[in-house]
């Protein structure tokens, strides 16, 4: 909505708002509903925010504070925070819904589902894929509960799930999951089941092209995605990626490189470089790239990647500590590493890692090993002892972390450098 056109309904829901306290008096339900209105229109947090609050007071004060008045404000607020993007947020308020929810009707109703469905929207938009797995399976279990499984809900959800699957067997399940749904729902022969059918036919042969490398099927596929959608349509650029991904299976580089461009100058026409399909593209060319050991290149376009997602999503998401950690990878092992680079990336991979899982978390070893072998590279001893402890007491416990480093630190004080890593090695290893 253009601005002019919000401040044209701002000022209608003030003059609605005046006449509602007259009529209704302050602390009534509707001069609260229309607070929740006014709060939805203004782009402004602090702004929105005043009038959520003043929303909530007076739910609280009629209905009680865990009531689903106040319920259905707190959703209004998450929803209002995810259309701003701010994902974190919107979670936040989701849970404090789902909590009333939950009290009032109980772990397996509509309304519970409802909520799970937001939350899990939400961590799947912030890449957190086993977190917005979570949310969908519960959701999912109240779904076959209410409408059993040859429902619309049903299938809808299993659609929504399949980005959240990181193997090939479970969305090739969800995939024949919605086929069975839609042909029970309208029958085999039914238009709808014909669409859904030639879904799971790309689907299937997507994953037969990347797990057995077999670029017949995905050339197939090309063929009848240019006749049903156009050259220069979304379904053939990810086709194109498909077959591109093929070949970095093969170890084919150009021609993967080759169908990564394709679908680069599809995407760029359709969505502008910033976009995220644009930055998923870029991360493709960039392994095939590294893969071939030019490295310069990887380098180029993993640092293209990051940039984008950066703008999309924020710092804090795992996909930009993802693309970190891979930038510092290439940085050491090019045919001249820079190390000072590897370890600002590994850095800003770390602070992203223990904000979302923890200092203590499975998830920031591997980055505490990275960062040690970088401060030994570079000579800089009391460093690396430091992480290798950090490394050691997630992987190893307290006891085998506090023994290597009373004896590395003894190794260091006698100059003896390279044993105080060839005594991590062994901790590690042992």
């Amino acid at each position: 909505m253009h601005s002019n056109q919000k401040n044209t309904a701002l000022e209608h829901y003030q003059e609605a708002l005046e006449a509602a306290i007259e009529l209704h008096g302050e602390k009534s339900e509707q001069v609260a509903g229309l607070y929740r209105q006014i709060a939805s229109y203004y782009s402004s947090y602090a702004k929105a925010w005043e009038y959520y609050e003043k929303a909530l007071k007076i739910y609280s004060e009629l209905h009680g504070e865990r009531s689903e008045q106040v319920a259905k404000a707190y959703e209004d607020i998450a929803s209002d925070y995810f259309r701003k993007s701010k994902y974190i947020k919107a979670l936040e308020y989701n849970k404090k819904a789902l909590a009333i929810y939950v009290e009032l009707y109980g772990e397996q109703s509509g309304r519970v589902a409802e909520v799970y469905r937001k939350i899990a929207t939400s961590y799947l938009i912030n890449r957190q894929y086993f977190k917005a797995s979570e949310y969908y399976k519960k959701t999912l279990k109240i779904y076959l509960e209410i409408h059993g499984e040859q429902s619309e809900w049903v299938a809808g959800l299993y659609k929504e799930i399949e980005p959240c699957y990181r193997s090939f067997a479970e969305a090739l399940e969800s995939n024949e999951a919605v086929l069975r749904v839609y042909s029970e729902i309208y029958g085999g022969g039914s238009e709808r089941s014909a669409e859904t059918y030639e879904d799971y036919l790309r689907g299937r042969n997507y994953i037969r092209a990347l797990k057995y490398n077999n670029l017949k099927y995905s050339k197939k596929v090309l063929a009848i995605c240019v006749e049903l959608y156009g050259e220069r349509s979304e379904q053939v650029a990810e086709v194109y990626r498909k077959i591109a991904t093929s070949y970095l299976i093969d170890r084919q580089y150009l021609k993967a490189l080759e169908y990564n461009a394709k679908a680069l100058a599809i995407y760029l026409e359709l969505y502008g470089e910033q976009s995220e399909q644009v930055a998923e593209v870029y991360e493709e060319i960039a392994t095939s790239y590294f893969d071939k050991y030019s490295y310069i290149d990887a380098l180029e376009y993993y640092k293209k990647a990051l940039k984008i997602y950066s703008r999309l999503y924020g710092e804090n998401i795992e996909k930009v500590a993802e693309l970190c950690k891979k930038i510092a990878t290439v940085c050491f092992d090019k045919y001249k590493p820079s190390y000072a680079e590897a370890l600002e990336y590994y850095m800003r991979a770390l602070k992203i890692y223990m904000e979302i899982y923890g200092a203590e978390n499975e998830q920031v070893a591997p980055l505490f090993d990275a960062i040690a072998t970088v401060y030994y590279k570079i000579g800089k001893c009391t460093e690396a002892i430091e992480y290798c402890y950090k490394y050691l007491l997630i992987k190893k416990g307290d006891t085998a972390a506090r023994d290597y480093k009373n004896k590395a630190i003894a190794h260091y004080k006698n100059g003896e450098y390279d044993e105080t890593w060839n005594l991590y090695v062994v901790f590690r290893t042992f």
